[in-house]
C-alpha cells in the first residue's frame, strides 16, 4: 500500500468514526431535552457533543490545509512531500484528539448516566451507542497500525 493509499483510508475512516459519533450525540443531545433527567446529565451530553463537534471542525481544517491540493477542488494531494505532511500532521492532530477524546469517554462512565429505559431506541441504547462511538476512535490507532503492517 503506497503512503497516498494509507492517508485516503486513514482519513476515510477517521471522517467516518467521527461522523457516527456527532451524529449520537447530536441526536443523544435533542433526545436528553425532552427528558426529565437531572441538569448534571443534560449538560453532560452537551458537553460531549461540543468535545466531539470540536473535532469534527479541526479535522475539516486538516483536509483543507493539508489532505486537499486545493479545498475547492477536493482534490487529494499527490505529491510525495505534501502527503507526507498531511500524514505527519494528521497523526499529531489525532493524538491530541485521543487525549480529548479519552477524557470524554472516562468522564462518560465515571459520572451518573440516566435511566437506560429513557435512552432506549429500536436500535439499541442511545447513551450507549454513543460511548462505543468514542470508543471506536480511541480504537483508531489500531486500525492505523493494521493500514500500516499492510503497506
Amino acid at each position: 500500500m503506497s503512503y497516498s493509499d494509507l492517508l485516503w483510508r486513514a482519513n476515510n475512516e477517521y471522517r467516518k468514526r467521527l461522523g457516527q459519533a456527532q451524529t449520537f450525540f447530536g441526536l443523544l443531545d435533542e433526545m436528553v431535552q425532552t427528558l426529565p433527567l437531572e441538569p448534571r446529565q443534560v449538560e453532560l451530553v452537551r458537553w460531549a457533543r461540543a468535545h466531539v463537534e470540536s473535532i469534527v471542525q479541526e479535522l475539516r481544517d486538516w483536509r483543507d490545509r493539508f489532505y486537499y491540493e486545493d479545498p475547492r477542488t477536493r482534490r487529494m494531494v499527490q505529491a510525495d512531500g505534501a502527503v507526507y505532511d498531511a500524514l505527519t500532521s494528521f497523526d499529531r492532530m489525532r493524538s491530541d484528539h485521543e487525549l480529548r477524546l479519552h477524557n470524554v469517554y472516562t468522564t462518560l462512565l465515571n459520572e451518573p448516566r440516566p435511566d437506560p429505559h429513557l435512552t432506549r431506541l429500536p436500535q439499541g441504547d442511545l447513551w450507549q451507542m454513543a460511548g462505543n462511538a468514542i470508543y471506536d476512535l480511541l480504537g483508531f490507532s489500531d486500525y492505523l497500525v493494521g493500514l500500516q503492517a499492510a503497506s
